[in-house]
């Protein structure tokens, strides 16, 4: 955007705009962060004995049933931490 173009842009205008670019980024980065997220964190518990079984777990689930795996929590934790950083940085 050229600096006169966002100089016609209302502080709400902006505020919208950059809410929906963070949902797509959040959205976007959500697959691939929950997974290894998750991985570590069943790999220090000890439910899996690896980050690798559990990544190809999750990437397995992902592939096979993407809509239940973003209705997940963890996905939505994910999901609104990147968003809501997202809005609060810009």
């Amino acid at each position: 955007m050229t600096k006169d173009a966002r100089d016609n842009v209302t502080l709400s205008q902006g505020i919208f705009i950059d809410s929906i670019v963070a949902g797509f980024a959040g959205f976007a980065l959500s697959w691939f962060i929950t997974p290894m997220d998750g991985a570590v964190m069943e790999k220090m518990s000890g439910i899996k004995p690896s980050i690798q079984s559990s990544l190809k777990d999750a990437f397995k689930t992902i592939l096979t049933k993407p809509i239940k795996y973003a209705k997940l929590p963890q996905f939505g934790y994910v999901f609104g931490t990147y968003s809501l950083s997202y809005v609060a940085k810009n």
